[in-house]
């Protein structure tokens, strides 16, 4: 985190929705098991794993780093981890939803249900959105019935089941969440920002005035 993220960051856990979103549920955090590691390999019949890993600055500024961070964490339990450097331009095109595994980002949707629907429903398999090819029938029933669910408690608690699932059974690694960082001047006031994108949910023109 501070390596690649300087500190402004949180750790992400593999849960798709960081602590931004109102119906983010704080899963028990993954630990680092190098011998749980080694007895799945062997289950699978394997001493050792190579996998390439596609990557560029492009998703995010620190990417390559955190691509040799992972890489070094991997080789301690037998896994080689190819870190294989693109070029900047045409990065999404050439990786993206194309290659084994790939460093990627999501910026802040409006809500829950936008941003797991987006990437992790049967729906955005087919839009192509969704990179781990996830089809989880019980994901896509909790989805339809937390739509409906007026009972806010309730609909955390389907949400928050949502968010399990994928975090034990997901193709995703989430390592973290960056923090939006936006200047800001003694001459400009504001209310509440938003933590969806940066400037405010992009409405800083539309939400921000001049100090009198």
């Amino acid at each position: 985190m501070e390596r690649v993220l300087h500190g402004y960051g949180t750790i992400g856990n593999d849960n798709p929705l960081s602590s931004a979103y109102d119906m983010f549920v704080d899963l028990p955090q993954t630990s680092y098991d190098p011998d749980k590691v080694k007895f799945y390999l062997q289950r699978a019949g394997l001493t050792e794993l190579k996998v390439p890993l596609a990557v560029s600055e492009t998703p995010y500024a620190g990417a390559t780093d955190a691509a040799v961070l992972f890489k070094e964490q991997a080789a301690q339990v037998g896994i080689e981890i190819d870190v294989i450097k693109l070029p900047e331009d045409g990065y999404w095109a050439e990786a993206w939803n194309m290659e084994i595994l790939q460093a990627d980002r999501w910026s802040g949707n409006l809500n829950a249900d936008v941003m797991i629907t987006q990437a992790y429903s049967a729906a955005a398999i087919e839009s192509q959105y969704n990179v781990t090819r996830m089809n989880d029938p019980r994901v896509e029933k909790l989805l339809v019935e937390a739509r409906g669910e007026f009972d806010a408690v309730k609909r955390k608690e389907m949400y928050g089941e949502v968010q399990r699932i994928i975090h034990d059974e997901g193709g995703a690694i989430i390592w973290g969440f960056g923090n939006f960082i936006d200047a800001t001047s003694t001459k400009v006031e504001h209310g509440e920002l938003s933590g969806v994108a940066q400037l405010d949910a992009a409405r800083a023109a539309e939400r921000w005035w001049f100090s009198s």
